[in-house]
């Protein structure tokens, strides 16, 4: 797996301070890839899942997977989390994007925790409303399955 215009390299206490700053843990593999590409485009853009009939579940691009910016804050993970914070569910982090508004998150606490998710933007609660899962579907179980998914489109 490749990525282009990542932000550049990240730390381990980096990482921890965003995590504080959050209040939350991220899961082992998800810091993984952020010290190893801290963010970016994925070459194979594409991510496919299928029922275990071969019925195809979901089909989209991503455009970017957030990371660490810095200075940069146009796909930073820090930025990211406080404009989609009111609109997806709390055990969740936004790590990522489809480039038509719909975001990939990460679960980061409870059952959901490790987890990958897609947020749908047109299907989300009304303003003002809590956020639960009704425009939220589970796409991988772990971040390594996730980043598995993915194909050229």
């Amino acid at each position: 797996m490749d990525f282009e215009n990542s932000y550049p390299k990240t730390s381990l206490l980096e990482i921890q301070a965003l995590s504080n700053e959050l209040e939350l843990q991220l899961p082992k593999e998800y810091i993984d890839f952020l010290l190893k590409f801290n963010g970016g485009q994925p070459t194979k853009n594409q991510f496919t899942k299928q029922n275990s009939d071969g019925e195809l579940l979901f089909d989209f691009d991503i455009n970017v997977l957030f990371g660490i910016g810095r200075n940069d804050t146009r796909f930073d993970l820090l930025t990211m989390f406080s404009i989609y914070c009111d609109s997806i569910p709390e055990e969740l982090l936004p790590i990522g994007g489809d480039g038509i508004g719909n975001v990939i998150c990460i679960g980061v606490d409870g059952a959901q925790k490790g987890g990958v998710f897609i947020w749908w933007k047109d299907k989300q609660v009304d303003e003002g409303a809590n956020p639960d899962y009704q425009n939220v579907d589970l796409i991988a179980s772990s971040f390594t399955d996730f980043l598995a998914g993915f194909s050229v489109s």
